[in-house]
C-alpha cells in the first residue's frame, strides 16, 4: 500500500558555496524575501554567519493546511538552519537544524515559525541575539 504525500516536492538540490545542499528553489525563494536589515532572507542567514543543514524544502501546498496558514496552492518553504552558539557557551547541538519556515500566499511571504520572524522582521542588529552582530 502507497501512502499519499500531502504536498508535491518541487525542490531540485544544487550545492552552495557555503556546502549545504539546498535546493535551487529553496535558494532563489530565500533570495526573494526582504528582511527589517534591507537584506535578502538568503543574504541576512550568511552575514550572520549561519550555514544550512541538508533537509531544506518548498513545496506547493494540494490543499488547505491551516496548522501553518497555507492554503491550496499556497509555496511553503521550510530552511535548516545552524546558528553560532553564543560565545562562552558549549551549546552547539541547542543551535543546530533550526526551522525557518514561510508560507507564501498570492506573492508575499509570512514567516510561520519563530526563526523565520527572527529573520525577516528583527532590524539590524537582532536584539535577541546580540552575539550574531547582524
Amino acid at each position: 500500500m502507497t501512502r499519499r504525500l500531502p504536498l508535491i516536492f518541487i525542490g531540485l538540490c544544487a550545492m552552495t558555496a557555503f556546502g549545504a545542499q539546498v535546493p535551487k528553489e529553496v535558494k532563489s525563494a530565500l533570495q526573494g524575501i526582504q528582511t527589517a536589515a534591507g537584506k535578502s532572507i538568503w543574504e541576512r542567514v550568511h552575514t550572520c554567519r549561519m550555514t544550512f543543514s541538508d533537509g531544506s524544502w518548498t513545496e506547493k501546498a494540494d490543499r488547505d493546511i491551516p496548522a501553518i496558514g497555507a492554503k491550496q496552492g499556497d509555496i511553503i518553504i521550510e530552511a535548516f538552519i545552524n546558528i553560532p552558539p553564543m560565545p562562552g557557551t558549549d551549546m552547539t547541538s541547542a543551535y543546530r537544524d533550526i526551522l525557518a519556515r514561510w508560507v507564501v500566499h498570492n506573492g508575499k511571504p509570512s514567516p510561520e515559525s519563530g526563526w523565520a520572524r527572527n529573520l525577516q522582521l528583527e532590524p539590524y542588529p537582532m536584539p535577541s541575539f546580540p552575539w550574531l552582530h547582524c
